[in-house]
């Protein structure tokens, strides 16, 4: 096998793992994996923000929050969506991950983050004066 039908085959792999993410056994154990790190991760989160410590735990769950919902959502595709559609749901599902995951990069290093949005939700506004 030459370098470049081993490269495509690496290739093909990795897009299969990443499509089929349920059918992984290396997946689903770190699905399993990341169900410690949200465990863990997200009250850091809360307790940290709004502070500069909350900035690298927000980074980490902008990535497993994604990978943990892309594995879950194709367990739900195998489970109940008609085999004619599989793919397209599949397609549609890895789309918006990578997309979800952009979106949350770019609000945890552009914008207050995560953590600090969510419980910005709590706090009370501060009445402007006259």
């Amino acid at each position: 096998m030459t370098v470049r039908q081993q490269h495509t085959q690496t290739e093909k792999t990795t897009f299969n793992t990443l499509f089929h993410a349920d059918e992984s056994t290396h997946v689903r154990h770190m699905m399993h994996k990341l169900n410690y790190v949200l465990l863990a991760g997200v009250p850091i989160a809360v307790v940290f923000a709004p502070s500069p410590l909350a900035k690298p735990v927000d980074l980490l769950l902008g990535v497993v929050l994604p990978l943990h919902a892309h594995v879950g959502l194709n367990a739900v595709i195998t489970d109940y969506v008609p085999s004619a559609l599989r793919q397209p749901a599949r397609g549609a599902v890895l789309v918006t991950t990578l997309l979800v995951t952009l979106g949350l990069l770019r609000w945890n290093l552009a914008g207050d983050g995560m953590t600090a949005s969510a419980k910005a939700l709590w706090y009370k506004k501060p009445e402007a004066s006259e």
